[in-house]
């Protein structure tokens, strides 16, 4: 059998929202992100690189009516919905990606 890639394999472990409730899922070509729901009824922002598998968990949730999740965490605030995932840093885009699915 052959090996699966590890970016694959890495993907697959870390995926969803560990001890909560996925609300949302998007995936960009670096990034898996996820709006979550804890069983306390919090939501956080969670966002996984697909390569090396840093993650990253903003609470405190908020959205747009138009369907745009955001969490700010200090300087930075994570944008998702089901066209891009951008990330800001004092109001600046710093990365932005389409959602492929």
């Amino acid at each position: 059998m052959t090996p699966l890639p590890a970016p694959f394999l890495l993907a697959e472990i870390i995926r969803g929202c560990p001890r909560a409730e996925v609300v949302e899922a998007y995936e960009t070509k670096t990034y898996l992100a996820y709006i979550c729901q804890t069983y306390d009824g919090q939501f956080f922002y969670r966002g996984v690189n697909k390569k090396n598998g840093d993650q990253i968990n903003v609470m405190d949730v908020l959205s747009t009516d138009g369907g745009t999740y955001y969490a700010t965490n200090g300087a930075y605030t994570y944008w998702v919905n089901r066209q891009q995932l951008r990330v800001t840093k004092n109001g600046k885009t710093i990365f932005s990606e389409p959602v492929l699915r």
